[in-house]
C-alpha cells in the first residue's frame, strides 16, 4: 500500500496487488454498502493517520476509488466541510475515459506484436512503461481514427497480445509516479520500424 500525502486535506493510496489480496477487496467488489468494505475503510483512515499524520477521524470524508492498471486501484481521501448528514461519502468510477488506452503486455516480444499490429491504426501518442515486471503501453489515438467503424475490432485485435487495462487519469499517474518511462511520446514510431 503506498499512501502519498497531495496536501493537508487530500491523500492519495494506492492499492497494490498484494494488497487487494491480503484484504480480499478488489476493484469490483469494494461497495461502502459490504460491512467488510466499510471496516476496510474506517481501517484505512486509521492507517493513513499513523502514517502520515493526516486525520480524517474527525471530519466528514469523501472517499473516490479509482480501477488501476492491473488489479491496482487508487482511493483518494478528501477532507470536506462540516455541511451534510453523512460522515463518509463514497464514490467509485465505474467506467474508464475513452480517449485513451492502456495494455499490459508480459514481455518485449509482445510489445513489439502488438506495435507491428497497429499498421493500420498509428496513435498519436505511445509511451512505453515497465511496472512490476510487465509492460504497459499507454495510446492515444486522434477522434478521427476512433470514429473509423473498424476501430473495434483493431482494438479487439490488441487484446491478443496484451491485456487490455482500464484508463482513467489516475491509472496513468500510477504509471508515471511508479513505473519506468521505457520511451516517451512515440515508443510506436521508434519499435515497429
Amino acid at each position: 500500500m503506498l499512501v502519498k500525502v497531495l496536501d493537508e486535506n487530500r491523500v492519495k493510496i494506492l492499492m497494490e496487488d498484494h494488497d487487494v489480496e491480503l484484504y480480499d477487496l478488489p476493484f469490483e467488489k469494494l461497495n461502502y454498502d459490504d460491512p467488510l468494505s466499510r471496516a476496510f475503510i474506517y481501517e484505512l483512515i486509521q492507517k493513513t493517520y499513523d502514517q502520515t499524520g493526516v486525520n480524517f477521524q474527525d471530519c466528514r470524508v469523501m472517499i473516490e476509488v479509482v480501477p488501476g492498471v492491473s488489479r491496482t486501484y487508487y482511493i483518494l481521501l478528501t477532507r470536506m466541510e462540516r455541511e451534510g448528514r453523512e460522515r463518509i461519502e463514497f464514490d467509485k468510477a465505474d467506467r474508464a475515459d475513452a480517449e485513451m488506452y492502456i495494455f499490459r503486455v508480459t514481455n518485449g516480444s509482445d510489445v513489439l506484436k502488438l506495435f507491428h499490429y497497429m499498421d493500420r491504426f498509428r496513435p498519436e501518442i505511445s509511451e512505453l512503461y515497465r511496472y512490476k515486471q510487465q509492460y504497459y503501453i499507454l495510446l492515444s489515438f486522434s477522434p478521427d481514427v476512433m470514429l473509423d467503424p473498424y476501430f473495434p475490432s483493431f482494438l479487439s485485435g490488441l487484446e491478443e497480445f496484451g491485456g487490455r487495462c482500464r484508463f482513467h487519469y489516475i491509472n496513468e499517474s500510477i504509471l508515471k509516479e511508479w513505473g519506468e518511462l521505457l520511451l516517451d511520446t512515440d515508443a510506436y514510431g521508434t519499435l515497429a520500424r
